[in-house]
């Protein structure tokens, strides 16, 4: 359980195990390290952009992260950006401040999950 959550609804195990089988382990760590070493930047920029009431800029920042979420089984985490994404282009721009409201948590417990889950296989 992680901040709440069970690992399950933050990772899909399923993704992250076809993941290690294409490219052996190595290839899964250094996608993960990529990721929290590049995700935190999207998130400020989704957060920002919300808060200014800049919509398309916080959907197409929501739209970049959402590649790395679901290439990674961030299933919780992409949901949300996904949904962000979905609100922007559709201009229901009142559905995005409750969807970031949760981002910044769920992309904490997302990292948490990843950071478990590469301590394993090194």
């Amino acid at each position: 359980m992680i901040g709440g959550m069970e690992a399950p609804d933050l990772l899909d195990m399923s993704v992250l195990d076809s993941l290690r089988k294409y490219g052996q382990s190595d290839f899964l760590v250094k996608m993960v390290d990529l990721f929290l070493e590049s995700s935190l930047e999207s998130i400020e920029t989704v957060e920002s952009a919300s808060l200014a009431g800049r919509w398309e800029e916080a959907g197409f920042a929501a739209h970049a992260l959402g590649s790395g979420c679901g290439s990674l089984g961030l299933a919780r985490l992409h949901r949300n950006v996904h949904a962000i994404d979905a609100a922007s282009r559709a201009k229901k721009f009142d559905e995005i401040p409750p969807l970031v409201a949760q981002l910044r948590t769920l992309w904490e417990l997302s990292c948490e999950a990843l950071r478990e889950h590469r301590n394993s296989l090194v």
